[in-house]
């Protein structure tokens, strides 16, 4: 029996390479099916490939039910996408140099681009600008949400945006400055029309990396993030210096995640790989398939995504709930500067940041309380699997 999630990456394979054949077996436990198809934001992508493909597996119900999600997949994000047209036009006619990255551009390079569905729609600007573009924001009706500086959110018409001056906001962990490497973003733009810009195809694809490399730290990266490294590998293979990527790569201390990223899409997706791969365990591949696709769009499904702070501050066979407690509720002025960067220079500001910091975002006392119920019963035998699977996949 084929199981429901050999099914989603079968019917994705052929979302990205046009199969007109693909095997919908009658006996799918379609529940899961549907399940996984949902919390991983696919189910556009199914729709449209049980339309396109022989898939007479498939319940007329079930046929159904994902045509339905095609169709409105592509009205829903057709709409977001005038939108965002919208506030790039006023982006150019105010003279703010603005670029664009992550799911707007991947999506270009989906054989349906409309079924690149993406939660808040990112875009970058210089910092300087950030007066003058949050006042555009306002005199056009964009709301402001939460202050996270460096990025700042906004809302209008159930649309949310994402305007960073940075591209990370954190570091992932402490064996490189990611954060700095990404800070002169604007050396490696290319133009694309009056204030807009994007990444060149090299530098993108490292950001992208790190960006899955972010939410798995975190909590999880769902299989959509291998999606796009899939198609783009596809669309700029010939564009990009291999040898000088694996240079940087090297100076990110990412080897080994780039490794098992690039074989997931080589197994998952038939994409070959541009670079000479390490052998992966095949049995490991199995266990990250499911682990990616279980937690969802951003892991948040997973046990990983409980455990993880406790896993982040836990080395070996310890595990420090209680440090791990205090470290959430009162981080360090360096953990949280970029940030708040009133911080830098002046640490004795801490305790207005740790106050700033509960009051800043909704919700933030609620969620706090309800992560240090999951952090006191934190089951030690849990931690140490995890950081050695973390670990196998290079972070």
């Amino acid at each position: 029996m084929i199981s429901s999630q050999q099914a989603i990456l079968n019917i994705l394979r052929a979302f990205l390479n046009n199969q007109q054949n693909i095997d919908i077996p009658v006996d799918i436990d379609w529940k899961k099916f549907n399940r996984l198809a949902e919390i991983n934001s696919v189910s556009g992508i199914i729709g449209y490939v049980f339309q396109q493909a022989d898939a007479d597996g498939v319940p007329a119900e079930i046929r159904r039910k994902y045509e339905n999600d095609f169709l409105s997949t592509i009205t829903i994000t057709t709409m977001r996408d005038e939108d965002m047209k919208s506030l790039i036009d006023l982006l150019n006619k105010s003279g703010i140099d603005h670029l664009l990255f992550k799911g707007y551009i991947v999506k270009d390079l989906y054989t349906v681009p409309e079924l690149r569905t993406y939660g808040d729609i990112d875009f970058a600007i210089r910092r300087e600008s950030r007066g003058k573009c949050n006042a555009l924001m306002l005199k056009n009706g964009y709301r402001p949400l939460e202050d996270w500086e460096p990025v700042y959110s906004y809302e209008k018409n159930n649309e949310h945006y994402e305007i960073h001056t940075e591209l990370l906001d954190s570091n992932l962990n402490n064996n490189a400055d990611y954060q700095g490497y990404f800070r002169d973003f604007w050396k490696h733009t290319v133009y694309v029309d009056q204030h807009t810009y994007t990444l060149d195809p090299e530098y993108h694809l490292l950001y992208l990396l790190m960006h899955i490399a972010k939410h798995l730290y975190g909590s999880g990266a769902g299989i959509r993030m291998y999606l796009d490294i899939a198609f783009y590998l596809r669309a700029y293979r010939e564009q990009i210096d291999w040898e000088h990527f694996q240079q940087e790569v090297h100076t990110l201390r990412l080897d080994r995640f780039v490794n098992t990223v690039f074989t997931a899409v080589e197994k998952w997706f038939e994409i070959k790989s541009p670079i000479s791969l390490k052998a992966v365990d095949n049995a490991f591949m199995d266990e990250f398939l499911t682990f990616t696709l279980n937690g969802g769009v951003f892991g948040h499904n997973s046990k990983a995504a409980k455990l993880s702070e406790v896993r982040k501050n836990s080395k070996g066979g310890s595990v420090k709930r209680a440090d791990t407690l205090l470290k959430r509720a009162f981080p360090s002025a360096d953990t949280i500067k970029s940030r708040y960067t009133y911080l830098d220079g002046r640490p004795w500001l801490l305790p207005v940041a740790w106050v700033h910091r509960f009051f800043k975002k909704k919700g933030t006392t609620a969620g706090y309380l309800e992560e240090s119920k999951e952090i006191l019963k934190t089951n030690k035998n849990d931690i140490i699997e995890l950081n050695d699977f973390y670990r196998k996949i290079g972070i």
